[in-house]
């Protein structure tokens, strides 16, 4: 998004003939992203020290200074076509999933088939593949503090679940939205009274050992289970396999008889 913007921003700077020219609405944008937008750096809050990002991310990349940029901005151009091409064909391609999601071929689970109601209706709420990666991503930290699955996915989970949300949202300050005020809703924990909140505690690390022998004996028997599957699937193969051979060896040996 933000390449697309800057070649545009970039291309049609001097040419009113550009396509932001022709869109109101999106030369208007541009001209607020490039030439109206401020921002901190890192580390300061004062107002002198304010700058425009996207318009020095557009300088660092379409006109760099670095002899080993410089010197590469040819490929990458014509490099960045080819994968531009790939990726359309690719996502085009009705023979995979990503087409059913493509607006511009008019596919079936694209953006054009929601309704407006639709729309409202999942306004704020997180997408599936959102929640994924984020399990997954605290998932993967886990895994470097501890063996276990369950210890690894808690914290994912628990953040999926906002059962320790503190309504930190809320204290965030900035720009209204044009929605609104959000409300932000307290976990599941806050929500006890404290006295509740400590015996919740003291019974989770009570049974902390019996929670992890249940989960290990429920992995096992998970393990087993798709252990028996292959086993199943390996002997069907080795039936089938058997037939096989006894009918080759059958016509080996009409081959090489006397009668043949």
């Amino acid at each position: 998004m933000f390449v697309l913007l800057t070649r545009y921003s970039t291309r049609y700077s001097f040419n009113e003939s550009g396509v932001q020219y022709k869109l109101k609405p999106f030369s208007d944008y541009l001209t607020y992203m490039f030439e109206e937008k401020t921002s901190w750096l890192v580390g300061s809050r004062a107002k002198d020290d304010k700058v425009m990002p996207w318009d020095m991310c557009r300088a660092a990349i379409f006109y760099p200074t670095r002899k080993d940029i410089v010197e590469a901005e040819d490929v990458s151009v014509s490099m960045s076509v080819q994968v531009a091409i790939t990726m359309m064909r690719e996502c085009r391609d009705e023979k995979k999933a990503t087409a059913d999601y493509l607006s511009a071929i008019n596919g079936k689970r694209s953006m054009i088939k929601v309704t407006e109601e639709e729309k409202l209706a999942g306004r704020g709420k997180d997408a599936s593949n959102s929640v994924s990666e984020s399990l997954h991503s605290s998932s993967t930290i886990g895994f470097k503090y501890t063996t276990r699955p369950d210890h690894a996915c808690a914290e994912g989970q628990t953040r999926s679940n906002n059962d320790f949300g503190r309504q930190h949202n809320s204290l965030v300050t900035g720009r209204m939205s044009k929605y609104g005020v959000k409300e932000e809703e307290l976990g599941a924990y806050h929500c006890l009274v404290p006295e509740l909140q400590h015996t919740f505690i003291l019974t989770s690390m009570e049974k902390a050992k019996v929670g992890r022998a249940v989960f290990d004996n429920n992995l096992l028997g998970q393990f087993r289970k798709r252990r028996n599957k292959e086993e199943e699937r390996l002997e069907v193969l080795y039936d089938s396999a058997m037939e096989m051979c006894i009918v080759a060896m059958y016509f080996f040996d009409q081959y090489h008889s006397q009668r043949c």
